[in-house]
C-alpha cells in the first residue's frame, strides 16, 4: 500500500512540475502611463499606446526597418499566432510568406480582422506607436509577443529605476 501511494505522490509531484511554466523571462509591455496590461482596467485603456521593445542582438537583422503583423487563428486550445512580414510594394502591401502573398493591399489596416495591427520595428530598441481598436487586440498582442516571438522582448521602462 506505501508502495502504491508513494508513486501516486511521485506522479502528482511530476504533474505539478509539468505544469509550472519554465521560462525565466519576464515579457512585458510596459505602456506610457507605467501600467502593464495586466494592472490596466479596461476603462482606462488607450486608442494609441507607445510600447518599448528590445530585439535580441543575434537576431538584428529582423529589426532593420521591416514591418510585421501578426495573423491570429483558432486552434483546438486557444489561438494561434503566426508572425508575417510585410512589404511595400509599387501599389501598396503584401504580405509575404503567407497564403494571401500574391494579394496587394491598399494598406496595413486592410488585411483582415484576422491580422493584429502592423508593427515596425526600427533597431535593436525602440519604441512602437500602435493603435489598438479594442482591449482585447491588445491583449492578443501581448499573447503574441509571449509565446510565438522569442526574439522580441517588450521592455519593462520602470526596472531599472528600483
Amino acid at each position: 500500500m506505501k508502495k502504491h501511494l508513494s508513486i501516486i505522490l511521485l506522479f502528482c509531484i511530476m504533474l505539478f512540475l509539468a505544469a509550472c511554466d519554465s521560462n525565466d523571462e519576464v515579457l512585458l509591455l510596459r505602456l506610457e502611463n507605467g501600467k502593464t496590461i495586466e494592472t490596466m482596467k479596461k476603462s482606462d485603456f488607450s486608442a494609441t499606446l507607445t510600447i518599448h521593445y528590445y530585439v535580441n542582438e543575434k537576431y538584428k537583422e529582423l529589426a532593420k526597418n521591416r514591418t510585421y503583423t501578426i495573423q491570429k487563428t483558432a486552434g483546438r486550445y486557444g489561438p494561434n499566432y503566426t508572425i508575417f512580414e510585410v512589404k511595400k510594394v509599387k501599389d501598396g502591401y503584401k504580405i509575404v510568406d503567407s497564403p494571401y502573398e500574391n494579394f496587394t493591399m491598399p494598406s496595413v489596416e486592410h488585411f483582415g480582422k484576422e491580422y493584429l495591427p502592423s508593427f515596425t520595428l526600427t533597431g535593436l530598441s525602440g519604441t512602437i506607436e500602435r493603435k489598438f481598436d479594442t482591449y482585447s487586440e491588445l491583449e492578443d498582442f501581448q499573447d503574441a509577443i509571449d509565446y510565438y516571438l522569442d526574439w522580441l522582448e517588450i521592455i519593462d521602462k520602470d526596472k531599472d529605476k528600483k
